[in-house]
């Protein structure tokens, strides 16, 4: 049985790798001989579980600001029908939109949306191309999610390396895809208008700018920050010359016996699977329905790009290493 600790105010240096099952890294110098891989510690916080007490909902209700206040996501839509392959034009927009609230010594977030979140960043809205719809989650209804401390796993002891336990958001490797025909059926997708880098690089992508930004300011106090140090070097990455304080993990990580992962990319790997919050539901995604091994499971993005521009490697529902396009809404965080 896994060990739970929680972690207090120890001499610890975290490298946090928020992977598509989020990464810490964390030095427990003399502390270090107490964790074993597997172990799972506590750290940070971030929206969990949703809120279920009516009473209590009816309370938060009155507390929310008006809409005009509310902080947009600025997610991503565009104006191809679901069922093309086509990137169109892709703009952000305002409506998704979320509050925080402290009441009882506990923090919410609210979150209500008037266009469902499209399962690609360039197609149109509507329920059919939305995992929201499929989740249970409708438009012009306000939904509130309790902030709960996130569970890592460790991976690595010795450097300190963790992964997040549970899928807690669902967001694209990038937002706005540029692509340039090379010959007529054939196309390779970028990050830029300038065709420098392909849409599945890490360094330039909007995922990493997310990480270390958006989940960054959230899920950590400033006590929680001065905890974390940055991790460089081209290994966990696959890139060179990136030093972050959160990152998705790369291929050969989650191919790591040392981690307590499969070796064989193709094998379903238990430690690999994982189920996403309440949360990371909402946002749309993608939950699999299908066979009882997997179900309730979903996949989760690495770092790693493949050979093809639009993709990245990735977890899937059954825990083998699979990939999945970079402008994909519904695959985990």
């Amino acid at each position: 049985m896994k060990k739970v600790k929680k972690i207090l105010c120890v001499l610890l240096v975290a490298v946090i790798c928020l992977s598509s099952a989020p990464l810490v890294g964390f030095d427990f110098t003399a502390e270090a001989a107490d964790y074993q891989v597997g172990d799972i510690i506590q750290f940070g916080s971030y929206p969990q579980s949703e809120v279920k007490d009516e009473a209590l909902i009816a309370e938060l209700n009155v507390l929310a600001p008006e809409w005009d206040e509310w902080t947009s996501y600025e997610y991503y839509s565009g104006n191809v029908n679901f069922g093309s392959t086509k990137p169109g034009v892709t703009i952000p927009g305002n409506w998704m939109r979320y509050t925080d609230i402290t009441y009882n010594n506990a923090r919410y977030r609210g979150i209500k949306f008037t266009q469902y979140r499209p399962m690609l960043t360039f197609y149109s809205s509507s329920a059919v191309s939305s995992n929201q719809y499929e989740n249970g989650y409708s438009i012009g209804t306000v939904y509130w999610f309790k902030f709960e401390a996130i569970n890592w796993r460790v991976l690595d002891p010795a450097i300190g390396l963790v992964m997040c336990e549970t899928i807690i958001d669902s967001q694209p490797h990038s937002n706005i895809v540029y692509r340039k025909t090379i010959e007529e059926g054939l196309y390779e997708d970028f990050n830029d208008s300038l065709y420098t880098t392909f849409a599945n690089d890490y360094e330039t992508s909007t995922i990493r700018k997310w990480l270390n930004h958006d989940f960054y300011d959230i899920a950590f106090t400033g006590g929680e920050k001065a905890e974390i140090s940055s991790k460089s070097g081209s290994q966990a990455l696959d890139i060179n010359g990136t030093s972050d304080k959160i990152f998705l993990l790369s291929y050969n990580e989650v191919i790591n016996r040392a981690y307590g992962f499969s070796s064989d990319e193709n094998d379903e790997d238990i430690a690999r699977r994982a189920q996403g919050s309440d949360y990371a539901k909402s946002q749309g995604l993608y939950v699999s329905n299908g066979k009882i091994s997997y179900l309730g499971n979903s996949g989760w993005r690495l770092c790693s790009p493949t050979s093809s521009s639009d993709s990245n490697y990735g977890i899937d529902t059954d825990g083998q290493v699979s990939y999945g396009f970079t402008y994909s809404t519904s695959t985990g965080i």
